[in-house]
């Protein structure tokens, strides 16, 4: 391995490390308990997703996989849990995998971003499925709340399909939200690392 190659792996490795950093360390500080997503309560507008999409702009693919999966590594050995991490996990692979297609296939911006939302929220809309219908059928009793406030009577269904369209929603805004501000800050933070080189 010649200096050149071995710079750009310790580039690589120390992206890896702070990028994973942030990203745990702003899940676990608990800013996204006051984020949240008022109609599904118990989705929460997580800040953590900016850095795991940072580490593809400033790292690339490998380097975001990696990234992303010792983010969600972290977060299930310390809550103890793998529905709400692995949750994530595929909200952010998906969302990295279809950015990176977009970019394959197009030198746009906007495909970018479209694909990367298009597949998160497909994506995610399966995994909710699976949750909603097998793994933890409760979590659909807070959609009823929509009964009340609205003066109807869904059930089964009915209630799956609100639940998909306000998650779908959710997943619209995270994406849009974590890609845009990610992309903001690897563009300022090049720009800064090439003014001082």
């Amino acid at each position: 391995m010649d200096t050149m190659e071995m710079k750009r792996v310790s580039i690589r490795i120390s992206y890896i490390a702070i990028f994973s950093g942030l990203a745990l360390l702003m899940s676990l500080s608990g800013i996204s308990k006051i984020l949240i997503y008022p109609p599904v309560p118990y989705l929460k507008f997580d800040p953590a997703e900016i850095f795991d999409m940072m580490a593809y702009f400033m790292g690339g693919l490998e380097v975001a996989l990696i990234t992303t999966f010792i983010h969600f590594i972290g977060l299930a050995l310390i809550g103890g849990d793998v529905i709400g991490p692995g949750m994530k996990l595929l909200a952010v692979l998906s969302m990295i995998l279809g950015y990176h297609v977009g970019v394959k296939i197009s030198d746009k911006y906007i495909v970018h971003l479209g694909l990367s939302t298009v597949t998160r929220v497909f994506i995610m809309s399966l995994a909710n499925i699976y949750v909603l219908v097998i793994l933890a059928p409760g979590f659909l009793e807070i959609f009823t709340i929509y009964n009340t406030l609205f003066f109807i009577s869904l059930s089964g269904l009915e209630l799956l399909m609100i639940a998909l369209i306000l998650t779908g929603v959710y997943n619209v805004i995270h994406n849009i939200f974590s890609i845009s501000i990610a992309k903001t800050l690897s563009q300022y933070t090049k720009n800064v690392f090439r003014s001082r080189l």
